[in-house]
């Protein structure tokens, strides 16, 4: 079904009737991420583009026989008039954040500035959690290069297509697998 909704909201990008954000220059303009039944739809904030993805999530949402999760659900924006963004969301009926520096999508912060390395702790420390509860004293040091390439250097590339780390927290997710190679799950 999320498909469906993938569909629409590309016929509507390519009819520019809601053409979504550009990311870079030479990128095409994105409108929408869905992962199993997370959506996020990025548009310039106005009321004409609220109400044509309100069209668009309620044809998906009657066809589909569910309701909007509103608890779950939220509304973001930067520099909108907090009248503007407050008659978006009672267009799309979500409770619209006003202040905000960062939220999670599917566990992955985004940001409306550049990321910090304090965002990345989280990250940092569910690494050294797996060390710690493996205890992997007994492996080898073969045992241990298969376990961090297979593993342990995997736990950021999901974060890392999205958004790439500061310096400082690739430093340190580094420094933890080196560590982990050379003394095990000390």
């Amino acid at each position: 079904m999320a498909k469906t909704l993938s569909r629409a909201l590309e016929t509507q990008r390519k009819e520019r009737t809601i053409t979504g954000l550009r990311i870079a220059k030479g990128i095409k303009t994105i409108n929408h991420s869905l992962f199993v039944d997370d959506t996020l739809l990025m548009e310039g904030a106005s009321t004409i583009i609220a109400r044509r993805f309100k069209k668009i999530m309620d044809a998906f949402l009657q066809v589909l026989g569910g309701l909007l999760n509103n608890t779950k659900s939220r509304i973001y924006g930067w520099n909108i008039p907090p009248r503007t963004m407050q008659r978006i969301s009672q267009i799309i009926e979500i409770p619209a954040q006003q202040n905000w520096n960062h939220f999670l999508y599917l566990g992955l912060p985004v940001s409306k500035e550049i990321m910090k390395a304090e965002i990345w702790t989280k990250k940092i420390g569910k690494m050294q959690d797996r060390i710690k509860n493996w205890g992997m004293m007994w492996l080898n040091m073969a045992g241990r290069v298969i376990l961090i390439k297979a593993l342990l250097a995997a736990l950021p590339i999901y974060q890392y297509a999205l958004i790439m780390a500061p310096a400082s927290a690739h430093k340190q997710m580094e420094l933890i697998l080196r560590i982990f190679l050379w003394q095990g799950g000390k």
